[in-house]
């Protein structure tokens, strides 16, 4: 098998989503503490408690869930619900996504 079959669209499927990359190319990197994010040409930074739910959402994403608003405020340590702790942040409905369930999701 030579080297372009195995970049083909069935072993990438196999591979499953690359983290840095994401589902359908947008590029997603993090500092060690998750309070710089890129997110495609985007670059958000984050307080310790906005670091804290992304970290929590990321982690999530990898197993491919949703968390429920309560588990990202346990996460992060804050009574404040998603709509307060990233209110006028630029990552909110964009990179942060929602339901009108309470479950949260990053966009990668």
């Amino acid at each position: 098998m030579n080297r372009q079959q195995l970049n083909g669209p069935i072993f990438s499927a196999l591979r499953g989503p690359d983290p840095r990359t994401g589902v359908g190319g947008v590029g997603f990197a993090f500092t060690p503490g998750f309070r710089t994010v890129r997110w495609g040409k985007q670059l958000f930074e984050l307080t310790d408690k906005q670091a804290l739910a992304i970290e929590a959402m990321h982690e999530s994403w990898f197993n491919g869930l949703r968390l429920h608003q309560t588990e990202i405020q346990g996460a992060a340590d804050t009574p404040q619900r998603m709509t307060e702790l990233f209110r006028g942040h630029p990552a909110y409905g964009t990179l942060i996504l929602h339901d009108d369930s309470g479950r949260y999701w990053l966009d990668l």
